[in-house]
């Protein structure tokens, strides 16, 4: 792939610089921490009267489509009839709970022979998180050397603290919402492997790829269907048509090779009339609203929404449970301004310049957050892209030691940001949206390195 060389300093040869001692015993410490942190997770979530985070309902839902019972029905508590408001659905398409089918858990009262122990469950998906995180973080450092020009691609080699550094460092940031999604069991991991496949062979080039890796992301979540609009701006049409095939695969294929044609079109069916539907205020389906479209409800919630209207509403006990039409179409046009000044950033002209391409994905995740109508705090993970593409452009660029403080502040800044609104003495953080506010921020920074990239290209390009 060609590549505009943005910074003419980066064309000197450095020389590569190994890991120390220290360094390769921190890294020996880290992993330790992460197998670990593996023993907390199982006893939280399958060793105390209640499980705890959100694994319960996957496998739950996982043995349903096995017994051909209704998937968006069934909730995590052991109860014969679903009571309305009580127990946490299923919320997502199929093909989640189909991968997950060999984990699955029945409930009490139903026959465990042949089901997998549900701790035995609770580790693998643990470690197959740990592998969902590897493989994010190396394929795109990997496809960033790759389009690197060669002197910055000699000093990245395995040993070296840039080979590390670049897939350590953006988790380090990240840690606590990354841990957080660990501890809940939840899908986030494997969803930014997705993002990040997806986001890596569009930087190689490999476009069709790259809208194909997306669908998987979208199939699991959703919401991720707002990065069409990366492909779309770039007037990518075989990344479209990758992503058109991939969702052809992911909800239609899949699902009716194991569960049959009939029993997919029912499923898909009740996603949209139990899920879809009520999101969009269209729907008279009202299981979720302690879940999912009641807006006071999520305690955690961190959307654009959700923060404007408890910041209008500080006192929890008077506090509406649903925002206003007002603040609903404020933040909804608040969030396009933001997606549009990300856009402007990037400019309408076809570029193909690594750097600026993951950090315009990655703007278009955070506003993708800010715009959703729930944004947990662990989904601050699928900012790590946009981290990446922060490290990178630094290290491309040489920065000055302003600079170079500057953006270790931003990074120590947004990790303190993420810790802040977890604990309980600090609850107030968590309701006003802090982690929102982390997101913001490094959303400013990149449309900031955004322009000045490309302002750059642009005077290289006339002196050329």
């Amino acid at each position: 792939m060609s590549q505009v060389v943005v910074d003419s300093a980066a064309a000197d040869s450095p020389t590569p610089d190994r890991l120390s001692a220290w360094q390769r015993w921190g890294l020996a410490a880290f992993f330790t921490l992460l197998v670990a942190f593996a023993a907390l997770v199982e006893f939280r979530s399958a060793f105390l009267s209640k499980r705890m985070g959100d694994l319960d309902i996957f496998l739950r839902a996982a043995w349903a489509l096995r017994a051909g019972v209704d998937v968006y029905s069934v909730t995590d508590l052991d109860l014969p009839v679903p009571v309305p408001g009580q127990g946490d659905h299923y919320n997502y398409p199929p093909f989640l709970a189909v991968l997950l089918m060999p984990l699955a858990d029945p409930p009490p009262d139903v026959d465990h022979t042949g089901f997998m122990p549900y701790a035995v469950s609770v580790a693998v998906w643990y470690f197959l998180n740990l592998a969902f995180v590897a493989f994010a973080v190396h394929c795109l450092a990997s496809a960033i050397a790759e389009t690197a020009s060669s002197s910055e691609h000699s000093a990245s080699g395995l040993g070296t603290r840039r080979w590390w550094g670049l897939r350590i460092l953006p988790v380090l940031v990240l840690l606590v919402p990354v841990g957080h999604s660990l501890m809940r069991g939840q899908s986030n991991l494997l969803v930014l492997a997705f993002l990040c496949a997806s986001l890596a062979a569009t930087i190689r080039g490999q476009r069709f790829r790259g809208g194909f890796w997306l669908a998987g992301a979208i199939s699991i979540k959703m919401f991720p269907a707002f990065l069409g609009l990366y492909f779309l701006w770039r007037r990518d049409v075989r990344a479209l048509a990758g992503c058109a095939a991939g969702l052809l695969v992911t909800l239609l294929v899949i699902p009716s090779a194991v569960l049959g044609p009939a029993q997919t079109f029912e499923t898909c069916e009740r996603l949209a009339e139990a899920v879809i539907f009520p999101g969009l205020g269209i729907g008279s389906d009202e299981s979720r609203a302690h879940e999912l479209t009641t807006v006071a409800a999520v305690s955690d919630n961190q959307s654009l929404l959700a923060v404007t209207h408890k910041t209008l509403h500080p006192v929890e006990a008077t506090r509406p449970t649903q925002a206003s039409l007002a603040v609903r179409w404020g933040t909804v046009a608040a969030g396009l301004l933001l997606t549009m000044a990300s856009l402007a950033a990037f400019g309408w002209h076809s570029r193909e310049e690594p750097i600026s391409l993951i950090l315009l994905f990655g703007a278009l995740t955070a506003n993708m957050l800010l715009l959703s109508p729930v944004c947990h705090l662990h989904y601050s993970t699928f900012t790590l892209p946009l981290v990446m593409g922060l490290f990178a452009a630094l290290w491309q660029a040489r920065p000055s030691p302003s600079q170079l403080f500057g953006l270790t502040a931003l990074f120590v800044v947004v990790a303190t940001g993420h810790v802040l609104p977890l604990l309980p003495a600090l609850k107030v953080t968590r309701d006003f949206g802090l982690a929102a506010y982390m997101t913001a921020a490094l959303w400013l920074v990149a449309v900031a390195v955004i322009w000045r990239r490309r302002a750059m290209e642009a005077a290289v390009g006339m002196q050329g």
